[in-house]
């Protein structure tokens, strides 16, 4: 299987990607996703990526736009001790704040193992963090 970072198979299909972008741009707010969620998605669609390579952090907490940067900030400081992180995944809500979880997408598999086994449960704004690899996640 080929992962994300190969030089040969990592190219994402444009034709479906500008069909998706198309499709999303005429869609209300609520249902529009951001460019770097499009490209996990898509990568995850094509089997490109490893699933096993991202984790679904659960329990952040709910920011408003203006506190978005310095919440993405210390995660990223937070998640990046396991590993390198490719790409994070923020979900909004219609008014643009976060909603409360977020995926990360890590170069390597032990990385993101290593995230789960050490995050899971803490805590972080005295809230409870749920990590767990997204292959792993009841659907």
């Amino acid at each position: 299987m080929a992962v994300a970072g190969d030089a040969v198979d990592n190219k994402i299909d444009e034709s479906k990607t500008a069909t998706i972008n198309q499709t999303l741009s005429k869609a209300p707010p609520i249902i529009r996703v951001t460019s770097s969620f499009l490209v996990l998605f898509n990568l995850v669609l094509q089997k490109k990526l490893e699933v096993s390579t991202v984790i679904k952090v659960d329990g952040i907490p709910k920011v408003e736009p203006k506190s978005f940067d310095h919440l993405q900030q210390v995660i990223t400081e937070i998640f990046t001790k396991f590993g390198k992180i490719l790409r994070d995944y923020y979900p909004k809500s219609e008014n643009d704040d976060t909603k409360g979880y977020l995926f990360i997408e890590y170069e390597e598999h032990e990385s993101a193992l290593r995230a789960v086994k050490r995050a899971n449960n803490s805590q972080f704004c005295e809230l409870t963090l749920s990590v767990q690899l997204v292959s792993d996640c009841k659907t």
